[in-house]
């Protein structure tokens, strides 16, 4: 099964903790085939805190050929970007043919030849494309868990999963109520759950020592929202007279547990470098939450940890429990944080006489060398029953169907998509809310105020609404002090009118300071008035600034001062809670520099 073209839809990105995903295209690369990998494009709409994931997409896209990254040279890879409305009917079609429009070009450039698609993700863009732009090519459904009960906003993802069920040519399963979800829709199905690269860890001398005088025990993978933070907590803080260590990356907010001596969080490490600290650990855990969505779930980390000598530890998940009965019930399962502090204790107390040898013959019973040869030919065993019946005369008119549509669409319709979109959409809108945060204000130390937005080439009249901000908050008398500063050096500098307007306000003089100098960035605006503010024990202000501008100076203030609480509030040129589907060319001008700028400063590492 070699020399094949295909194209995968991955529901992670790339460089994220090693998971099925990789094992299948590097050993399908190895096999000799060509493989594009088109890195996640979402299942719901973004939120503030993807604000890093789409900076760092961003920027890996301006360092690539047109989205276009080499891996080596069968693995290409595809960084997109996508419009952040996932279930909205016409962004749907939008990014449809964005997507359509880069892989149909890669396809013509790269020479693919019918490429077998398989996907990971059931969205609504992936459905349309294979509907459409590959109705004629070989698909397969890697259904790696139940994804729309991951989230409330992935919800929707349910029906257009039955769809993808229904259409696919071929569907793998990785647990087995997936398997049950998926043999409604299809009779072509087959569980592959993922497996562990037994000749990689067996290989792999290296052992990286961490407490060398305590237990070990260790988790890896993502912090993410599926682990039971609360059973860490308490397990955690009982058995204080072990190491906990965490490897993998932090999506979820872990200050309860980072609390304690006992825990070490090692980040995100290659898979090489993860292995090389397994070794030297004593047990494995799966502290998951239990629900629809993880008893879908077949985790990875299960038989790495076999693979390494290492008995787990886990919550009671359907799909473990079905694993250890069916290994002589080798996995410790808890169903309920007394029950799993008490297996750690118990399998502390009989280390020494625990069969290492049996958890690693279980491991390679589950090698993805077996695992991917039965995927091959199940793979090669339906691709040729399918080109048995493939049409070539319709697939000779779809694409020629397709390059005819393809010019008349560059020629014609994305001068006008482009327009639309940006002045007749909420696009512009979404973003500048993205910008514009504010959080809860209350009485504070000194009020901060930025006049002079800091964007270049138009009359600034910022100021004055700075002004009426400031009045209304001191009125309120929610701080004693008022501390102004300004960006921009004009004829009548802005402070001076400010505290001008103040003072026949009925605002105390004694009250109001000005800073005389004009710095040359947001960042130096923030390091002038930050030393001021840590001078005078200031430790708590309500910050005012212009809308779109208050998330680039909050990241460089909580960066730089994080021992100063900043609040933000609502100011008069908020931009509207109600959706706008109207833009002016001066927002979207300010909205495009202040995402720049932000780029900008994080590439200077100034937050």
């Amino acid at each position: 099964m070699s020399k094949n073209d295909y194209i995968i839809f991955s529901s992670i990105d790339w460089e994220v903790h090693y998971q099925l995903h990789h094992q299948l295209t590097l050993s399908l690369s190895k096999s000799e085939n060509r493989v594009l990998f088109v890195q996640n494009i979402g299942v719901r709409p973004i939120k503030f805190n993807d604000t890093g994931r789409i900076i760092k997409r961003i920027i890996d896209r301006i360092f690539s050929i047109r989205g276009f990254k080499i891996i080596n040279k069968n693995i290409s890879l595809l960084i997109p970007l996508i419009f952040p409305f996932p279930f909205n009917k016409f962004f749907i079609k939008i990014n449809t043919f964005l997507l359509s429009k880069s892989i149909l070009n890669w396809i013509s450039k790269s020479n693919f030849n019918n490429p077998i698609i398989i996907t990971f993700l059931p969205n609504p863009v992936i459905i349309n494309l294979l509907e459409n732009t590959f109705q004629n090519n070989f698909k397969i459904y890697y259904c790696a868990n139940h994804m729309s009960k991951g989230s409330p906003e992935a919800m929707p993802l349910e029906s257009w999963e039955k769809k993808l069920f229904k259409n696919a040519n071929l569907i793998f399963t990785i647990s087995h109520l997936t398997y049950e979800r998926s043999k409604k829709y299809n009779n072509n199905i087959f569980n592959y759950p993922p497996a562990v690269d037994f000749k990689k860890i067996i290989q792999n001398k290296k052992i990286f020592n961490i407490g060398a005088n305590k237990t070990n025990i260790c988790y890896i993978g993502a912090l993410s929202n599926v682990i039971d933070i609360e059973l860490l907590d308490y397990v955690i803080s009982k058995l204080n007279e072990f190491n906990f260590i965490f490897i993998g990356p932090i999506l979820i907010n872990v200050n309860k547990i980072k609390k304690y001596k006992n825990v070490s969080f090692l980040g995100q490490l290659c898979h090489d470098k993860t292995i090389s600290y397994l070794k030297s650990m004593h047990m494995g855990i799966i502290p998951y939450k239990k629900n629809e969505f993880t008893d879908n779930v077949y985790c990875c980390k299960l038989n790495e940890y076999l693979a390494c000598g290492l008995p787990v530890i886990s919550t009671n998940l359907h799909e473990i429990e079905i694993f250890s009965s069916n290994h002589d019930n080798i996995i410790k399962i808890s169903k309920n944080k007394n029950e799993f502090a008490n297996h750690i204790i118990d399998i502390n107390s009989k280390y020494d006489v625990i069969d290492k040898t049996n958890l690693k013959t279980i491991a390679e019973k589950n090698s993805w060398d077996k695992r991917f040869e039965l995927i091959i030919n199940t793979i090669e065993e339906n691709l040729l029953e399918f080109e048995k019946n493939r049409d070539q005369s319709s697939n000779l008119f779809f694409d020629y169907y397709n390059r005819i549509k393809k010019r008349l669409i560059s020629i014609i319709i994305i001068p006008i998509f482009i327009f639309l979109i940006s002045f007749y959409s909420p696009l512009f809108w979404y973003l500048g809310n993205i910008l514009a945060i504010n959080t809860p204000i209350s009485e504070s130390q000194a009020i901060v105020v930025f006049s002079g937005d800091g964007y270049s080439n138009y009359l600034n009249t910022g100021y004055q609404k700075r002004a009426l901000d400031s009045k209304k908050f001191l009125e309120n008398k929610l701080a004693k002090k008022i501390f102004l500063s300004s960006g921009k050096d004009q004829t009548i500098h802005e402070v001076t009118l400010l505290r001008a307007f103040l003072i026949t306000e009925g605002i105390d003089d004694k009250k109001i300071y000005i800073f005389e100098d004009y710095p040359s960035s947001t960042y130096e605006n923030v390091k002038m008035v930050g030393n001021l503010l840590v001078k005078n024990r200031i430790t708590d202000i309500i910050f005012i600034t212009a809308p779109y501008h208050s998330l680039r100076s909050y990241l460089i203030w909580k960066s730089n001062y994080p021992n100063i609480n900043i609040k933000i509030p609502r100011v008069i040129d908020s931009p509207p809670e109600k959706i706008q589907w109207k833009n002016s060319y001066t927002n979207i001008k300010i909205i495009l520099y202040e995402f720049l700028a932000i780029i900008h400063n994080k590439l200077n590492n100034r937050f």
